[in-house]
């Protein structure tokens, strides 16, 4: 039997990725943080405004369908203040993109609420209406 020739260096690194990203996903599977949902991020960098919004898949969210229809993963009073907020300026100075990807449902929420938070205390104006980085008030002991 004739052996085989050396692996590339190039087909080496390839195989190496393919097994990191596999580790990776049996990890995140495991650890229940995988999904079909992702946190993505509207923009507008003139204003340093910011709108975060849970999705499903992995494309970045179209702002003119945003604005049009609403999404079930987005509540009614969040919708509202991003389309006054879209209204304001043409399509073409927001900017998307994603912040995580292939999350579940309750991994997703978690990173939207901690991407507000985070974004909130850079000093980002967040459009989004929920009040996500106000933390939930303590009942009082009796």
């Amino acid at each position: 039997m004739a052996k085989a020739p050396p692996e590339s260096a190039e087909a080496a690194k390839t195989r190496k990725l393919r097994e990191l990203r596999e580790a990776d996903e049996a990890q995140r599977r495991a650890r229940g943080i995988w999904g079909a949902y992702s946190v993505a991020e509207i923009a507008h960098p003139d204003s340093s405004a910011i709108f975060v919004l849970r999705c499903r898949g992995r494309d970045t969210p179209d702002i003119a369908k945003e604005a049009r229809t609403r999404s079930a993963l987005v509540p009614a009073e969040d919708h509202a203040a991003l389309v006054a907020w879209i209204a304001k300026r043409p399509f073409t100075d927001f900017r998307s993109r994603l912040v995580a990807w292939s999350l579940s449902d309750a991994e997703a929420k978690r990173v939207l609420k901690a991407h507000i938070a985070a974004a909130r205390a850079n000093g980002t104006t967040v459009v989004n209406a929920e009040t996500a980085s106000t933390p939930a008030t303590e009942p009082t002991p009796a």
